[in-house]
């Protein structure tokens, strides 16, 4: 059972989902699971920049994004989720680590009507 689980919040609901909303108005959607890398590792110039990308919006959003869920969900104190969120950052940024986000992307035409 993950935090997330826990305090009854989907975390993965789009992926669990057959229906998006707004696919409907589009013609010819198509859904799909590309790989965004964490950090900067890819060799390949165009996945090194996407993952330049995710290294910094993800450690500047993290405080925001594990708050609520480890202070009222788990009791930690903040100093505890700093010190914790120091290693998570140091981690996202090790170029040792290969790792990739599964980012859910749906795509298609507008109608002709719309």
């Amino acid at each position: 059972m993950s935090l997330s689980d826990a305090v009854e919040i989907s975390t993965d609901r789009r992926l669990r989902e057959d229906s998006t909303p707004g696919r409907a108005t589009l013609v010819e959607s198509v859904p799909g699971l590309p790989k965004w890398p964490i950090n900067a590792w890819p060799k390949d110039v165009r996945y090194k920049e996407i993952g330049m990308w995710s290294e910094q919006n993800f450690c500047g959003g993290l405080y925001g994004l594990s708050v609520a869920l480890f202070t009222r969900a788990l009791g930690w104190s903040t100093t505890e989720l700093e010190v914790f969120l120091a290693d998570v950052r140091k981690d996202l940024r090790n170029r040792q680590i290969h790792a990739y986000w599964a980012i859910y992307v749906v795509y298609g035409q507008r109608p002709e009507w719309a």
